[in-house]
């Protein structure tokens, strides 16, 4: 019964505040080996009622999920005397039950799903009809965005809040999420390569760069200030394609994901990132906020740009992307959304795949007649 656990019990009931008082039980539980690892969980706004009854030391918990609402809830002219109830806060009651596996493993352990076969009025199922996945990546497979807020606010809720897993986005892309993926930007700020855009911008570097496995790497210190550009200087050939990932657009269209490149064309990635930016207080929060928020500011101009409405140097952009990805649906998607940008498109030649989208199209076209 791998990755069955209580956690996912609750999660799989859609019993929200149930699942945030089994990570406070697995927390009270929780032993490490060092004194320095112990945990204190902290609630935040949980609407639940966590509490013990001390006198018979049963637990009494009222999750306000529950469906039983109002069926024992009446109105009475009868008094019944009842012995006075003291509540402790179940997170901070001494356990005897310990265990030195950490909390967070039951947001880690994979479980296994399966799509749901749509109905006629639905599209068919793209990609694995089964698999294993985290119960936050099987919300979005599953394209529960409700179930994706409330898992991500778990992660939150530990006592050292886990970072959302960046396997996350490639999976939005591929399930063509743009409601979760608005989401998640707010939660993570993700989906901007902070290493082009230092360089276009003028906000300078993050505020906090550090070299280690959970930082990104901003280029070479000189005199202070963080230079990417000198970091690739002896390597001519050094491109997107060697060290980064393409623009998130870029990704989407690959993908196929239509429904989250219209979303990339519409005014709510910049909310979204405000949000993100608002709400935080990390080096790429306060670089956001750098930028400027507010309407008019550098991040509403490069925005754009950054999440891949743009031609680069090379002669890649959204319709390269498209041609790629082998769907005329995208092409026309694509042209549809920026008919600006297409226009200087379809004129250059994409040098690192070696062909001229406008002489791909009209290839593409004159097989799809051939064929039909």
């Amino acid at each position: 019964m791998k990755g069955y656990t209580p956690l996912f019990a609750a999660i799989a009931g859609r019993r929200w505040s149930t699942a945030k008082l089994i990570l406070a039980i697995a927390t009270a539980q929780y032993c490490p080996k060092k004194d320095e690892d112990k945990l204190e969980f902290d609630m935040g706004n949980s609407n639940c009622l966590l509490f013990i009854k001390c006198f018979p030391d049963s637990l009494l918990f009222l999750d306000s999920d529950s469906d039983a609402d109002s069926d024992a809830s009446y109105d009475s002219d009868i008094t019944i005397e009842q012995e006075r109830v003291t509540f402790t806060d179940i997170a901070t009651r001494p356990s005897k039950v310990q265990t030195n596996i950490h909390p967070k493993r039951m947001l880690e352990i994979p479980t296994q799903w399966r799509k749901r076969r749509p109905s006629e009025n639905e599209p068919l199922l793209v990609g694995p009809e089964t698999g294993e996945a985290i119960p936050i990546a099987m919300a979005v497979i599953q394209h529960d965005s409700e179930s994706f807020l409330h898992i991500a606010d778990l992660y939150h809720s530990l006592p050292q809040p886990l970072p959302l897993p960046t396997l996350l986005l490639d999976i939005i892309l591929q399930e063509d999420q743009a409601q979760i993926l608005d989401e998640y930007i707010k939660r993570t700020g993700d989906g901007v390569d902070v290493i082009e855009a230092q360089e276009s911008s003028n906000a300078g570097p993050l505020p906090a760069a550090i070299n280690d496995e959970n930082k990104t790497y901003l280029g070479l210190n000189v005199h202070g200030k963080k230079r990417a550009d000198l970091a690739r200087k002896n390597d001519p050939n050094a491109s997107r394609h060697s060290d980064q990932e393409p623009p998130l657009l870029w990704r989407a269209i690959r993908e196929k994901a239509a429904s989250v490149a219209s979303y990339l064309h519409s005014e709510r990635p910049l909310a979204a990132y405000r949000h993100f930016a608002s709400v935080n207080s990390d080096s790429k929060a306060i670089w956001f906020k750098r930028l400027g928020l507010n309407k008019g500011g550098e991040l509403e101009k490069c925005l754009p740009t950054w999440l891949g409405w743009t031609l680069d140097s090379l002669g890649e952009s959204p319709l390269s992307a498209a041609i790629i990805s082998g769907d005329v649906s995208m092409v026309k998607l694509v042209a549809k959304l920026d008919p600006k940008l297409m226009t200087s498109c379809l004129q250059t030649e994409c040098v690192f795949w070696g062909f001229c989208p406008k002489k791909s199209l009209t290839c593409h076209v004159q097989n799809q007649i051939l064929w039909s």
